[in-house]
This record gives C-alpha cells, sequence and structure tokens, in this order.
C-alpha cells in the first residue's frame, strides 16, 4: 500500500536519525569524541521529533463518545423494525441489522468505522474536503497525526461531530441522531485521496465505480451483520 504523503516528513526525520547515528558510531571508531557527540545528539534530537509528532497526543486524548438523541415517534413510524439501524449517508439510507460495530469498505479498503457502546458512538476515518485540501484523521473520535489544528468547534452538541471550513459550513460530519440513527456527511479516503467516497451534505453517495442518488434507501437486512462494501461494479454488498 503506497504510504500516505502526509508521512513524508516523520519518515524523513527518522531515516535522518539513523543516518546520524551511523555517522556517530563511525565518529567512535575514529576516536573523534567532538564529532561523535554532535552527530549523537542530532541522531537522538531527530528520532524524539519524529516520535513526537508521528503519534497521537501522550498522554493521549480522553475519548468523548457521541451520546444518542432521543428515539423519536417519526422514527419508529418510518422503520419499525426496532432490531434495525438506518445509516444515512448524506441522503441516502442504508438500513442494516442493529450491531455494536459497522464498517464501511471501498472494495477491501475500509474507510470508516462506527462503534457503539453504553457510553455512545466513537469513529474512526481518514476524512477531507471535496478540493481534497484538508485533510483530517481520526481515531475514536479523536484528532491524530497528521491532522493540523483547523481552530474550529467540532462538538456543537453531544450529538454531533463535526469539522468546518472557515465560514462555518461542514467539510465532514457525525451526527448520532438517536439509537437507531447514525448521519454521515464527508468526503473518505481508503487509500489517500486518489479514491475517495463522498457522502454530500443532504445529497447522494459517490464512489469509484458507482453511486447513489439522494433520498434513495438500500435495504442491506437481508445479508445481515458485516462489512458495507461499495464496490466498483457500482453495488452495494454485505461482507461476513
Amino acid at each position: 500500500m503506497p504510504m500516505n504523503p502526509e508521512w513524508l516528513p516523520v519518515l524523513g526525520l527518522l531515516l535522518a536519525g539513523i543516518f546520524a547515528a551511523f555517522l556517530t558510531v563511525r565518529a567512535l571508531r575514529s576516536r573523534r569524541g567532538q564529532d561523535a557527540v554532535m552527530f549523537g545528539v542530532g541522531s537522538l534530537g531527530a528520532i524524539a521529533l519524529a516520535l513526537a509528532i508521528g503519534r497521537p497526543e501522550f498522554p493521549p486524548d480522553k475519548v468523548w463518545p457521541l451520546t444518542p438523541g432521543p428515539a423519536s415517534d417519526e422514527a419508529n413510524v418510518e422503520e419499525p423494525d426496532t432490531t434495525s439501524t438506518s445509516l444515512v449517508l448524506g441522503a441516502v439510507t442504508l438500513r442494516v441489522p442493529a450491531a455494536k460495530r459497522y464498517d464501511l469498505a471501498l472494495d477491501g479498503e475500509r474507510f470508516l468505522r462506527l462503534e457503539t457502546t453504553r457510553k455512545g458512538l466513537v469513529f474512526t476515518c481518514d476524512a477531507g474536503s471535496d478540493s481534497g485540501r484538508i485533510f483530517v484523521h481520526i481515531r475514536e473520535n479523536r484528532f491524530v497525526y497528521p491532522t493540523r489544528h483547523l481552530g474550529h468547534r467540532n462538538r456543537p452538541d453531544d450529538h454531533t461531530f463535526a469539522v468546518q471550513k472557515g465560514d462555518s459550513t461542514d467539510i465532514f460530519r457525525v451526527r448520532y441522531a438517536n439509537p437507531r440513527r447514525i448521519e454521515i456527511m464527508g468526503e473518505f479516503y481508503p487509500r489517500g485521496p486518489a479514491a475517495a467516497v463522498t457522502f454530500r451534505d443532504r445529497g447522494g453517495i459517490l464512489w469509484p465505480g458507482g453511486g447513489a442518488p439522494p433520498h434513495t434507501t438500500v435495504d442491506l437486512r437481508h445479508f445481515g451483520k458485516g462489512t458495507i462494501v461499495f464496490e466498483k461494479s457500482g453495488l452495494v454488498r454485505v461482507k461476513r
């Protein structure tokens, strides 16, 4: 799998640290003490900096699950089957069996994981803007490197996680509307920006090889539980 280019600075620092360590050993063998100290300090500094920026904050931020909104009568009328969940992707609804975890993938590459616990919903993904200029890397509701600090509020309420542009429009959003409904909008990258799956805000779904218009309902309950796969053939399946 090709490396995400955003990780190149970390790789460069690690290689520089390893090379400086090699020079340190050579200097020690040549009994050049001053050079050995200089190269050794440089090696330790480069490796320490790579480890500092190439991992989540330590200690890591606390996980803040999204709590579900109240179950509404409208939702129950819409779908009386209490054993199912609605994943609303843009304005397209996937009906799936209720589960503790939902994995969404493009062919064999997962791009979104949703996990529900007694405390609420956590999600993991790489997402961004449709222009390809903003990337966010989220692991269990936390930003990790190489996400840049965007400076905007991302928890408008207890049920919603959103990343916004400067004009306060959403780039990406996950909303735990109620225990049986999860709403998602954004562009997701299973292998970097070259292959994106887009859930348009109040619109349809677009992925390499397929798509679905807004206000479409896709019933996947008969497949049972498993990974929801968007295939390049244009089909949506569940792989157990």
